[in-house]
């Protein structure tokens, strides 16, 4: 078999809508604009590239690619083969993205009408030696949809489900109404594919044995052939040769001493390597390699304990163990998905790992990601939660059930193999994830989808009858038949009661954010007060917080840095119930840290509460366990230069939450933590092993004056909690300047020093810093400069914090509270060499770059 990648020569032009089928008749002239476009690629980023338009990414310049979906685009390629082919031979599109015809020397020979699995054609008999021309025609996305985008915030709502590709592209409250289009992923021709294994079936059990089922093409059965399995690693290798007659073939290898996969902090992710080769009288035609590993996944549910009222925890068990699951929502890594690289995937699960991480949610309004995403998870012990792509809206099933079925059957079989996918979910919030099926409200859904009947041709359809035929059923159901026994749950999220976004079963989508927003009556600064009920597991808890000022400067023109206007609204997008990010962040983050009227204010005040609120969800899960078994903070990375929900914003730099939420998700966690009008001490392990702590705690006033104090020693589980005193909180009143401390070392290494600010820190009476800093252990190995940062202080240091003139230093920790008297130690790396000159500290009281 051999593969003729089809990349280079590739060409676009448009056309105004047809109004009718297309014919290869249709494909514009060669007096048309044509223009050069990457395969895979996308036309929105071709348009700039061949400068048409401008930059996308700068302010509102995204308005002028609406045009776009307005039209129709053809692409057109002219190629020799490489040579001549008795045999079968198949072109192969792995994503066309949009809806589209294909042509093939002036013959029509496929359609496509989804984004998420591959497409192909039997191209034998029509295929020359030289000039060969092939076009795709994609349809105008307002002509599918029924009409142009509503506005330039929502884009064409709902009708957005009617077209299988990319949801959030349509228009997300942190994504533009700019859809993706084109041939977004490989094109290729198979050179004598009859002779091919189809399908590896890897079934990994913890005892060592792995199960191999491999399907071969029909055309291999016409003579004798075998099948070598070889398996390695961990200083085990071991080959089989099978001959076989049939068109399934099925054996194991049994793993001596196995090396099990475990989650990022509960082990090593352990990964062999495993290689397919098929024979056929005597000639290699085929083969096919990749890792595994071996591991078993569970969901746990137990009634809450007494203290915790009605309810039920929701826990994955990974080998037998409890997993605390802690990571954040995976959205694309690009506006348009095409554009996405390996590196950016790699990039990402590293960043993951770094921050603690062991679950990445694949949220289900983008994409399948990329192998290297999937690979990457798979060494790095990232656990993959992956939604299948549906998201917020009911879905015609009636209309696209073909598609639906060939979309989750591919993306199954490619991904089961990978350890790394311990859950797989229906979608992200469907119709039952939301109201009380038992309140009648769930008729509403179905006169919503109603309104947009009148507009939309007839696209009505009973969201409360096919959703859970989707969901419940058919999804379910492939998971099931394909997945070798890999959990499934409908949606994210989805409770035990009527209502699916209850906190006390399931899992839930809610935040200290919503509850400040919504729920306080005014008091925005009193988000502390969500964490009074104890939630089994949140699979997307969300939190806004703004990307730096030297960032927001470089994406937005001059005249819309301050203050906020429709610019903002556009660029940076809504938030929820359509209210502006700025306005919410202006809500909360001033009433909470003082008034906001200035960008560097904007910037300072919305990381702090970024920051804190993302340690408070971190701790809040942890304290609850064994009610919680797990936290998934929305959103891990942007697709687009912005300044709203993300940790790491497009160009990759980590926000201050990204430090806290590294903090907050580190193997041993000190807690101070409050509910019901009482303060509990204990100690997190999220690690294997046993710990044994020494800790001190008590009240201490910023100048390191300690107030009150004790001592204790406590022993911790692994994967548990121990707590060690509780008090009123009147009892542990503070004054402006106090907070409640806890000092612990760990195996007698010295943890973080937590400080707790009982009353918030709107009225502390915070100094600017007095440090000494120093660095050493300055080295450079293979191109990578290391050194370490001492800070130590003889005042409390509010938010102490590094950046520096040079672009690419990497800093273990960072925008870190540091009590007098504390000293901390930091590790900086880089690709380049650095001195102490090029960095920058500062604190609360300098601007924030």
């Amino acid at each position: 078999m051999y593969k003729q990648y089809l990349t280079k020569g590739w060409q676009i032009a448009y056309t105004s809508p047809l109004g009718r089928e297309a014919t290869a008749a249709d494909m514009p002239t060669e007096a048309a604009n044509w223009m050069p476009i990457d395969v895979p690629g996308d036309i929105n980023d071709a348009l700039h590239k061949n400068g048409v338009l401008p930059d996308p990414h700068f302010d509102e310049n995204a308005k002028e690619y609406y045009f776009i979906s307005a039209n129709e685009w053809w692409y057109k390629l002219v190629f020799d083969i490489d040579e001549i082919c008795l045999g079968k031979m198949d072109m192969v599109f792995e994503i066309l993205d949009g809806v589209c015809d294909v042509f093939y020397n002036g013959e029509p020979v496929m359609k496509s009408t989804s984004a998420f699995y591959p497409h192909s054609f039997n191209a034998r008999g029509k295929t020359y030696a030289k000039n060969n021309v092939l076009a795709v025609h994609f349809k105008s996305i307002d002509q599918c949809l029924g009409s142009s985008r509503y506005n330039g915030q929502t884009g064409w709502g709902q009708r957005r489900v009617f077209i299988r590709k990319p949801q959030f592209t349509f228009g997300w409250d942190w994504a533009l109404p700019v859809p993706s289009l084109g041939i977004a992923g490989p094109v290729y021709l198979i050179y004598d594919c009859g002779e091919c294994i189809k399908d590896v079936n890897v079934d990994a059990h913890t005892n060592g044995r792995v199960d191999f089922i491999v399907e071969v093409d029909e055309l291999t059965l016409e003579a004798p052939f075998e099948l070598t399995f070889e398996v390695e690693g961990h200083g085990f290798c071991e080959k089989k040769v099978i001959p076989a007659r049939k068109i399934q073939v099925g054996t194991y290898i049994t793993i001596e001493d196995p090396k099990l996969w475990f989650p990022n902090g509960y082990g090593d992710a352990n990964v062999y390597n495993y290689k397919v080769t098929l024979t056929v009288d005597g000639v290699v035609k085929d083969e096919k390699s990749g890792i595994f590993g071996l591991r078993d996944v569970e969901i746990l549910e137990e009634p809450f304990t007494e203290d915790a009222g009605y309810g039920y925890s929701f826990w994955l068990k990974v080998n037998g163990i409890r997993i605390f699951c802690k990571g954040g929502n995976y959205i694309p890594l690009e506006l348009w998905p095409a554009l996405s690289t390996d590196e950016k995937y790699r990039f990402s699960v590293e960043k993951a790992k770094e921050a603690n991480f062991n679950m990445l949610r694949v949220w289900g309004g983008g994409i399948y990601c990329h192998d290297a995403f999937y690979e990457a998870c798979d060494r790095a012990g990232i656990m993959v939660w992956q939604d299948f792509m549906f998201a917020s809206a009911g879905y015609p099933l009636f209309k696209m059930r073909d598609d639906i079925i060939a979309e989750a059957s591919y993306q199954i079989l490619r991904l089961r193999n990978h350890p790394c996918i311990v859950l797989w979910c229906g979608c992200n919030e469907d119709c039952f994830s939301w109201v009380d099926r038992s309140s009648g409200a769930v008729a509403a859904q179905n006169d919503v989808q109603a309104e947009d009947d009148a507009l939309t041709g007839g696209w009505y359809f009973d969201r409360v009858k096919y959703d859970p035929e989707l969901y419940t059923m058919l999804l379910r159901g492939l998971v099931g038949k394909y997945c070798h026994g890999t959990p499934y749950i409908e949606s994210s999220p989805q409770s035990r009661e009527g209502a699916g976004n209850q906190n006390n079963s399931g899992n839930a989508h809610n935040s200290c954010w919503k509850y400040a927003l919504f729920c306080t009556d005014g008091h925005y600064d009193r988000f502390r007060d969500h964490f009074e009920h104890v939630c089994s597991f949140d699979s997307e808890f969300c939190i806004q917080g703004p990307c730096s000022e030297k960032y927001f400067r470089s994406f937005m023109d001059e005249k819309n840095h301050w203050p906020p206007n429709d610019a903002w609204v556009y660029h940076v997008q809504r938030g929820h119930h359509n209210m502006p990010h700025h306005k919410q962040i202006s809500m909360i983050a001033g009433a909470t840290f003082g008034e906001i009227d200035s960008l560097q204010k904007y910037t300072k005040y919305g990381q702090a509460l970024h920051l804190e609120m993302m340690r408070s969800e971190f701790e809040s899960a942890r304290r609850d366990y064994p009610n919680n078994g797990g936290t998934m903070m929305w959103m891990f990375m942007d697709c687009w230069p912005t300044s709203n929900w993300a940790i790491i914003d497009y160009a990759g730099h980590m926000k201050p939450c990204f430090y806290s939420a590294k903090r907050a998700c580190s193997p041993v966690l000190p807690i101070v933590f409050e509910r019901g009008g009482k303060i509990d001490f204990c100690v997190s392990n999220h690690s294997p092993e046993k710990k044994y702590i020494d800790v001190r705690y008590g009240i201490r006033s910023l100048d390191g004056t300690v107030k009150t104090e004790k001592y204790t020693s406590v022993t911790v589980d692994p994967c548990a909690n121990a707590f060690f005193d509780r008090f009123a909180k009147e009892d542990l009143a503070c004054e402006n300047n106090e907070y409640i401390f806890i000092d612990a070392t760990c195996d007698a290494i010295e943890l973080d020093s937590v400080s707790y600010f009982a009353n918030m820190w709107k009225e502390v009476p915070f100094t600017p810093h007095s440090a000494d800093i120093t660095i050493s252990d300055a080295s450079e190995e293979n191109g990578k400069y290391t050194a370490h940062i001492t800070i130590k202080t003889d005042n409390f240091i509010r938010l102490a914090h590094f950046d520096s003139v040079k672009e690419g230093l990497v800093f273990s920790d960072n925008y870190f509270d540091l009590p007098a008297g504390k000293t901390k130690t930091i590790t900086v790396t880089s690709d380049k060499s650095f001195s102490e000159e090029d960095l920058i500290f500062g604190d609360w009281f300098d601007d924030w770059e």
